[in-house]
């Protein structure tokens, strides 16, 4: 019985078909925006992240500091 599905799986996601679809200029554009707009949102949580990664570590060497210094 495994073997039927399996097989009958594998031809189903590989059989080829045609899409009859269209995609017009306005679709790429749109794309595009898309794929800029995550790369930015991406940047942006970086920029963050790194942010606070920064003000954790520096508090933490200024309080080891000031522990020295007393």
């Amino acid at each position: 019985m495994n073997k039927i599905f399996l097989t009958f799986s594998i031809y189903y996601f590989t059989a080829e078909s045609n899409a009859y679809a269209y995609l017009d200029p306005a679709t790429g554009s749109i794309i595009i925006q898309y794929i800029v707009a995550g790369l930015v949102a991406c940047m942006t949580f970086m920029k963050n992240f790194w942010a606070k990664f920064k003000y954790f570590f520096n508090k933490t060497i200024k309080s080891k500091k000031n522990k020295e210094e007393n």
